[in-house]
């Protein structure tokens, strides 16, 4: 009698059972990329049965669904259909795949020529111009008083929808504007002049023979300057964040985590950027707002140094030099041997003294591998560092390298009395989605609570970047980790796809290192997260994050599963997963410590 009350009551449960849809991703109206195909995911009832534009989606055991779906260029539909015995929900979601028609009847697009303003260069120097313009015709710029035109040529690589992250279908009309580039030579431009440039397009009938030929010529309301002679001015970084020195404007980073007040020979600029000499034939960009210009006659920026001293600290070994001056710096890193380059910077070295510092450093010498690089080579005694620190005290060079953690001993966990900075990543944010709307910043605290549990149960001292959803800014969370002293920073996050990538074939567990002194350790919980988890491997990599661009000591970020599968959704709410994650990375700590 119990048994039947108990079917009915279940029966009449499930008969009650109102279904419901949800789209997570992607939002209506929102616009994407020009990709063939392309990720959508939500949730409905757990049972229910349902279609995304005729295709048939599995729905998981907590109501999740995702799919990768073809869509078409211009303004597609996503159409759902869910049925849960017989109640059924319907959604319609409105997205716009690739760019945006230009109403206006223009065929260059005003807006990307590009540089946007003055540029300042050398004779020697070569001036880069583009602009995108519609279909494929022939392109043209040229200097005032110019009469020779250079053809511009148009950007079309295959390659370029590619991501690190996984391969992007690429729809096959995505070019509404086409990007066309050329180099001019400046040795002969008359200085202060304006780009000319013109565009041709062909214009055929139905049967494709040639009509008439529609062009469009214009100029520029901006000057390229040609200096004469190398100018006599210096750039000198100002305060704020440590700065970034590129190898082009907006590319990628050359010099990293240079102090204020760093002076630079100064050779020309681009709208947004100051071109800077490291050294001959070597040379860097620094964005304008993060610097600024000395007056004409102020010293050039460069030094001598004479002496090296080497002393012994508690925690650490220092390095010091006077040079003279405040000139950018370069580190590199390979196994136990660290290279720092100072620019600007001739030798006149007779004298390296170490203090009590022989159990810490193998080897200490000196090179000068050209006229204004002067190369400090330190061997350190472990096989790989351990953190450092760069900066100025007044014009003297200061390098901290961090000794190795010491071990409590054979009776004690190999993490006992380390210090250990967690970064659950995101929180003003919620960072990643899942189906079911479970917010990534979530799933990285739980996860980091965990962590924290073991670490403490092991004797190691904890600092959180966060407790609760405070909002941290991500250069808040470094300077917590390294006023703190942390010997290790762990960032917690799982992960999510760019538009158009297959989230089925790319997914998993991965780890970012910048540093080559964090790569052990990035390897290391990399490999027991895989093995924790039993997800599939998303790879290591190399990766130019905030997180990771810590020198003072090893910074890895740790991206544990995907927040868009369902069952790695499903998985993230769970306390068991939640502590495999937790586990995994604290083994890989102790593997990298040398447990």
């Amino acid at each position: 009698m119990l048994r039947i009350i108990g079917y009915i009551l279940l029966s009449s449960t499930v008969c009650l059972a109102q279904n419901h849809l949800e789209v997570i991703y992607p939002e209506d109206g929102q616009h994407i990329p020009a990709v063939d195909s392309t990720f959508i995911f939500g949730n409905t009832g757990a049972d229910a049965d349902l279609f995304i534009n005729g295709h048939d989606i599995d729905v998981h055991s907590d109501g999740g669904f995702l799919a990768f779906l073809p869509v078409k260029t211009g303004s597609f539909q996503f159409n759902l259909v869910s049925d849960l015995n017989g109640d059924t929900s319907l959604a319609t979601v409105n997205i716009f795949v690739g760019p945006i028609a230009d109403s206006s009847d223009d065929f260059i697009k005003l807006s990307s020529l590009a540089p946007s303003g003055r540029t300042v260069l050398l004779p020697s120097g070569s001036f880069e111009f583009s602009f995108k313009a519609r279909g494929y015709g022939r392109a043209f710029c040229c200097f005032e008083n110019d009469a020779n035109w250079t053809q511009m040529y148009p950007d079309v690589k295959p390659w370029q929808y590619e991501s690190v992250f996984g391969e992007i279908p690429k729809a096959s009309d995505s070019s509404v504007y086409i990007t066309y580039t050329a180099i001019m030579r400046i040795d002969g431009m008359v200085d202060s002049s304006r780009v000319y440039y013109m565009y041709e397009n062909d214009i055929c009938d139905s049967t494709g023979i040639l009509q008439w030929t529609e062009f469009e010529i214009d100029s520029t309301d901006f000057y390229v300057v040609r200096l004469d002679e190398y100018p006599k001015q210096v750039v000198v970084l100002v305060g704020g964040n440590p700065h970034i020195i590129r190898v082009a404007p907006a590319k990628g980073y050359k010099l990293v985590n240079q102090p204020a007040g760093v002076r630079f020979r100064y050779l020309g600029e681009t709208p947004d950027y100051y071109q800077v000499m490291l050294a001959d034939n070597v040379y860097g960009y620094v964005k304008k707002i993060d610097a600024t210009l000395e007056p004409v006659g102020t010293s050039l920026p460069g030094g001598e140094v004479s002496f090296v001293i080497v002393n012994n600290f508690n925690r650490y070994v220092q390095v010091s030099m006077n040079i003279g001056d405040k000139l950018p710096f370069e580190v590199r890193q390979d196994g136990n041997l660290m290279m720092i380059d100072i620019y600007g910077l001739t030798s006149d070295t007779d004298w390296i003294r170490l203090n009590d510092t022989q159990r810490y450093i193998k080897s200490i010498w000196w090179s000068q591998p050209q006229n204004g690089i002067y190369r400090l080579n330190i061997r350190w005694s472990d096989e790989h560092f351990w953190g450092y620190k760069c900066y100025y005290e007044d014009d003297n060079f200061i390098v901290q390298l961090k000794k190795r953690p010491p071990s409590k001993g054979l009776f004690h966990s190999r993490v006992a009395g380390l210090r250990i900075a967690l970064d659950p990543g995101h929180s003003h944010d919620p960072g990643a989605k899942g189906p079911t709307g479970l917010q990534e910043k979530d799933a990285n605290l739980w996860i980091a609570y965990e962590l924290r549990k073991i670490l403490l149960d092991k004797g190691a001292k904890v600092l959180m970047t966060r407790m609760g959803h405070e909002d941290i800014g991500l250069y808040e969370r470094v300077d917590m980790a390294t006023k703190w002293d942390a010997d290790i920073l762990i960032s917690i996050h799982n992960n999510a796809l760019p538009d158009g990538v297959n989230p089925f074939t790319h997914n998993g567990a991965s780890a970012y290192y910048y540093f080559n002194q964090a790569r052990p350790l990035a390897e290391a919980i990399h490999k027991h997260l895989l093995k924790k988890t039993g997800l599939p491997d998303h790879g290591l990599y190399y990766g130019n994050l905030a997180l990771t661009r810590v020198t003072d000591c090893p910074a890895v970020l740790v991206e544990c599963a995907f927040m868009m599968i369902p069952e790695q959704e499903a998985m993230l709410k769970t306390d068991k997963f939640q502590r495999k994650c937790a586990k995994a990375i604290y083994e890989g700590i102790c593997e990298y410590l040398g447990d």
